[in-house]
């Protein structure tokens, strides 16, 4: 007789319309949000404010994003998510269409800075109430399929982002990558106005105080490991530009390869993910990722431009494991109703350890060039898999 799960759910037939046009609505705004980083990032690298004013402005970000998760959770929580998605996918199409009529007029340095607060606060209400919506439309799959489906997708218009800003930005303007991003976001609103959700599950709880326990604790591993990897995301993007532009000597093409390669990995990743989760379980896996990454980064401080787009492409398929891992841990632990909340404060925490990182890197600029920054933080990741391996021995058993 098969043992009972967790929680006992109900569920409906599967909406194929609404999961095509999410997926569709999905690969827009991935577009677009990359898009959005990549061009502010390199346009402030080869205005000559260096790896600083591309800290700061992820600083900015991070800031936003920190005050504006548990809100964006509860806002996603609160009211109907395709529509919470479809404002903030508008607004954000706005936010690059004033940067893009701005830059002209103003510095580019404050321009970014001040678009920062505005994108990044309507950007993590967007993929907050995405990521909440994949229980549901995604509920005739199993979560592994869902969800590494939903990230094939997302770093598919990540790549896409990376080959596009690359050519633009070679033989064009800012303002005309910035209006291109503009148009992504717009896409993605169309996409999403055609979705429709239903409550989907009803879910009957199974827990045991021991399973709290034990969820407690995966929880927790799943946490740690998600802001050393979020982090480690943050460092390449804060650093890639100036270690492309300035320590490999490379052009808008190249950072364009730089990107995808990460993109590239990513995608790999996610191609990867149903077949590592039948080899190991998942706090294995929060090991498994973290100290690959670490390896990653050493490889990266010590490689040339051909080497290290391996080496970077090897961490984005970490990364992109280990977010799976992640968002199955906390969508197989925490209501539906609730998700948006939790993610919410997944993400601050997260964000938390990112706004550290980029502090050290604002401080120290000027001391530490990019290849050592990376040697520093693999050393850091090493030290988060052993801990995480302490960990995984002392948890409670299932």
């Amino acid at each position: 007789m098969a043992r009972p799960s967790s929680a006992l759910c109900v569920r409906h037939p599967r909406p194929t319309f609404s999961v095509c046009w999410f997926l569709a609505s999905t690969f827009a705004s991935s577009v677009g949000r990359n898009g959005f980083y990549m061009v502010s990032g390199w346009s402030l690298a080869v205005a000559g404010e260096g790896s600083a004013s591309v800290a700061i402005f992820f600083a900015i970000l991070s800031v936003t994003e920190l005050i504006s998760s548990p809100i964006a959770g509860w806002i996603c929580d609160r009211y109907n998510r395709p529509v919470v998605f479809i404002i903030a996918d508008l607004l954000r199409s706005l936010a690059a269409i004033v940067v893009a009529m701005s830059l002209d007029h103003a510095g580019t340095r404050w321009t970014i800075w001040i678009a920062a607060i505005w994108f990044a606060a309507c950007d993590r209400a967007a993929l907050t109430a995405s990521q909440s919506m994949i229980p549901s439309v995604g509920r005739h799959h199993t979560p592994i399929a869902a969800n590494s489906t939903v990230l094939f997708v997302t770093q598919g218009g990540g790549l896409t982002a990376a080959l596009v800003i690359g050519t633009i930005l070679d033989s064009s303007t800012f303002a005309v990558a910035f209006l291109s991003m503009a148009g992504a976001f717009a896409i993605s609103a169309i996409g999403m106005s055609f979705v429709r959700l239903t409550t989907d599950r009803t879910c009957v709880s199974l827990r045991t105080p021991h399973s709290i326990g034990l969820i407690h604790s995966t929880l927790s591993a799943a946490t740690f490991a998600y802001a050393l990897l979020y982090a480690g995301g943050v460092l390449i993007t804060i650093i890639g530009p100036a270690f492309v532009f300035e320590e490999l000597g490379g052009t808008a093409i190249d950072f364009g390869w730089f990107e995808s390669a990460w993109s590239l990995g990513t995608i790999l990743g996610a191609i990867a993910i149903a077949k590592v989760f039948k080899l190991a379980t998942a706090p294995t896996l929060n090991i498994m990722t973290v100290a690959l990454s670490a390896c990653s980064f050493v490889a990266l401080a010590m490689t040339g431009l051909p080497s290290a787009l391996l080496a970077v492409g090897i961490a984005g398929a970490a990364h992109n494991v280990g977010r799976v891992v992640v968002e199955i841990t906390l969508q197989a632990n925490v209501p539906s109703a609730a998700l948006g909340r939790a993610k919410g404060a997944l993400h601050s925490i997260a964000v938390l350890s990112g706004l550290a990182l980029m502090t050290v890197i604002t401080v120290f600029s000027g001391v530490i060039d990019p290849s050592r920054a990376f040697a520093v933080y693999a050393c850091l990741l090493a030290l988060g898999a052993i801990f995480l391996m302490v960990w995984s021995n002392r948890s409670p058993r299932p």
